[in-house]
């Protein structure tokens, strides 16, 4: 309950629906009052001609209306949504926004979903909080492809997963299949030339420095093991 100061006046006659609280003349009108309680301080009903006690009215404004816990109709658009959405090789519940939608494409984080969605939103002439559920397979394609020539649309080349690739030594962006394909592709190479981090991956080890005294040891149980000691015969 949020506290207030509460002047109190002598009510001359009372007056019908006002807020009034009743206490004994010259003590405390709320000797023991629940803070919490608003019905302990005031009441809503005018009593009059009662012995030994005085009318006070609480100037606190008028009083709030009662709320009500009426649900309101949620105002919807009428414009259909696809359920399932088929998006750069993923399939994307059409009731998300397009930067979330986005992020459920295996290769485009939060930062890049971001930038992803201000692009699309200003190539498509579109709002960039618009359910990706609305949009036709033109507009679909049209992301699809803004996806696959990132660097055409103004995106730097730091934000980019595939950058200097060894064979052609381009910046690329690679999603879903073709991004696991060539990470297996990267870690085969690594053991083949037999590099520190390809025998890691051959042995089944930590690669980036993690460490291995307590983490990493292949599902085995952790502890110290000690030797038995020899039983002691003839006692």
């Amino acid at each position: 309950m949020r506290q207030f100061l509460v002047s109190l006046k002598k009510e001359p006659e009372g007056e019908p629906g006002k807020l009034v609280a009743f206490g004994r003349k010259g003590s405390n009108p709320f000797p023991s009052v629940n803070k919490n309680n608003k019905a302990d301080i005031y009441k809503e009903e005018k009593r009059e001609n009662i012995p030994l006690k005085q009318h006070y009215i609480l100037s606190v404004g008028e009083p709030k209306e009662a709320k009500t816990h009426s649900k309101r109709k949620k105002v919807t658009n009428m414009t259909e949504i696809e359920e399932i959405v088929r998006l750069a090789k993923k399939d994307v519940n059409g009731h998300l926004e397009i930067s979330e939608a986005l992020r459920k494409i295996k290769g485009i984080g939060i930062n890049l979903s971001a930038s992803l969605a201000q692009i699309v939103a200003e190539e498509l002439n579109i709002d960039k909080e618009t359910k990706i559920g609305t949009l036709d397979d033109k507009q679909l394609k049209k992301i699809e492809k803004i996806i696959t020539n990132l660097h055409d649309y103004g995106i730097p080349p730091f934000m980019l997963n595939r950058r200097k690739d060894r064979e052609t030594g381009e910046n690329k962006h690679l999603t879903e299949a073709d991004l696991e394909l060539q990470t297996k592709r990267d870690i085969d190479f690594m053991k083949s030339i037999k590099s520190y981090r390809g025998v890691r991956h051959i042995y089944g080890k930590r690669v980036r420095g993690q460490r291995t005294k307590t983490t990493g040891r292949g599902e085995k149980t952790v502890g110290v093991k000690k030797k038995k000691l020899p039983s002691k015969k003839g006692k």
